[in-house]
């Protein structure tokens, strides 16, 4: 076991192998900086750019860009994207967008008078929101 000349007891000497709490902490310092440096190192190589953080005023003009955006929509009205999967995605019908694949939507419409016959002749079971 070491002594070392701060310690007021010989049982205070660290433990074979075990590690101080600040050479730990320069360890992940040092270990963090040579991360910084090779992640710099490849963005030099390959020509990244290096993107600085947005500044207060560019986040509160990004952020009222949105709003403006989000304030355009109409509430209710129903928009359609496609996913990255290839499937096309209903957002408006509620909480979540729905989402199917062409042809689940081809069969969906072929069906759709029956659809809508079911619906009106089980009206009085389903729940119905209304309209806010």
């Amino acid at each position: 076991m070491l002594w070392y000349p701060g310690a007021k007891r010989r049982r205070d000497a660290p433990r074979e192998g075990a590690r101080r709490q600040g050479d730990l902490e320069r360890e992940k310092l040092i270990g963090f900086a040579e991360k910084l440096d090779s992640e710099l190192l490849l963005r030099k190589k390959w020509g990244a750019k290096i993107m600085s953080e947005p500044s207060k005023e560019e986040l509160l003009a990004r952020i009222a860009e949105l709003e403006k955006q989000a304030g355009t929509r109409k509430k209710g009205s129903l928009e359609f994207r496609v996913g990255e999967k290839g499937g096309v995605s209903v957002y408006g019908l509620g909480r979540f967008p729905v989402t199917l694949y062409y042809e689940q939507w081809i069969r969906l419409l072929d069906v759709g008078t029956e659809l809508r016959a079911f619906l009106e002749e089980n009206k009085s079971k389903l729940k119905l929101k209304t309209a806010e």
